[in-house]
This record gives C-alpha cells, structure tokens and sequence, in this order.
C-alpha cells in the first residue's frame, strides 16, 4: 500500500527534475573550472570528429564512391579531430572563431526580427539579444586568442545551466513535452 507522501515524492523527483538538477550542477563546475571544460570539449569533439570520419568513410567505400564528397568528408573529419586531440589550443581558437561568426549571424538576424515585429511583443527581447550578441562578439575578437581557453567552458556551464532550469521547470509537463 502507498502513501499520499510517496505519491508527491514521485511528483516532485522525476526523470525531468533529476537531469535539470544534474545539468545545473555540471554547468556549474563549468563555470567554476571553464579551462579544464573546454579541454574536456574540444578532446570529446575530437573522439566524434574521427568517429564521424571513419562512419563516412566506411560510407562512401561501401557505396563504392557514389558519394563523391564522402571522402574527402572523411578525411576533413579525421583530420579536424587529430588537430582537437594533439593539439586542443588549436581546436579552440577554431571553435571560438565559430562563435564569433554564430553570434555575428544571430546579432544581425535579432536586429531584423525586432525590425520586422516592431509593433508586436518580443520586439525588445530580439533588440536585447542582439546587443548581448554584439557584445560577445568584441569581447571575443579583442581577447583573442587567449579568450579562447575558458569561452568554451563557461559558454557550456551557461548553456547547461539554462537548459537544466528549463528541465526543472517543466517537470515532465504533459502540455510542454507533447507541444515540443
């Protein structure tokens, strides 16, 4: 027989609210060592970039080159990620060149969406995330490359932050999981 307390404990502790508690703390340790994290990144981008590159070479042989690109997607592949694993400082400034293009894009695209929806709500929210865009770009481009070793690590501890509370706060929500 169970209990009404054994019913709101499993209300309360769900596989939603466990993952969002488990983001935030690594998002935290993240953000607290974000050196060590975006080592630990760019090593576990490396493994799945020669992973990936094995995967489309092994397409494209067995397709026996029907897939023209597949080698030399291959060997891009492989490469990119013995280039993350020897010498993962390298791998970082690629990476952090990567986001200053992102973060340009989403500048630009923020700014015109609060042109194009002028008159209606979020007008602001899409001005304030460009400004916030515009803002990590100069301070990326002025600290380069010694910027590099911790963006990673603390854009990951703040990423994984936001997501866990987005996780703890949808507590496995019929409505929010059947609208996604």
């Amino acid at each position: 027989m169970t209990s009404k307390l054994d019913y709101r404990i499993n209300e309360k502790i769900n596989p939603h609210t466990l993952a969002g508690t488990i983001m935030v703390l690594i998002g935290i340790l993240a953000i607290l060592n974000p050196i060590i994290f975006s080592y630990l990144m760019i090593y576990l981008i490396g493994i799945i970039f020669i992973i990936f590159g094995f995967i489309h070479g092994f397409v494209y042989f067995t397709t026996q080159g029907k897939y023209k690109l597949g080698l030399l997607e291959s060997l891009v592949l492989i490469m990119l990620g013995f280039i993350d694993i020897i010498s993962p400082f390298l791998g970082l400034e690629i990476f952090t060149a990567i986001a200053i293009i992102f973060f340009l894009f989403t500048a630009v695209s923020n700014f015109v969406l609060s042109r194009i929806i002028k008159s209606q709500m979020g007008s602001g929210i899409a001005i304030l995330t460009g400004i916030f865009a515009i803002i990590a770009v100069v301070i990326l481009v002025i600290g380069w490359p010694y910027v590099s070793y911790f963006f990673v690590g603390i854009f990951l501890g703040v990423v994984l932050i936001i997501d866990g509370i987005i996780f703890i706060m949808q507590r496995g929500d019929k409505r929010t999981l059947t609208a996604i």
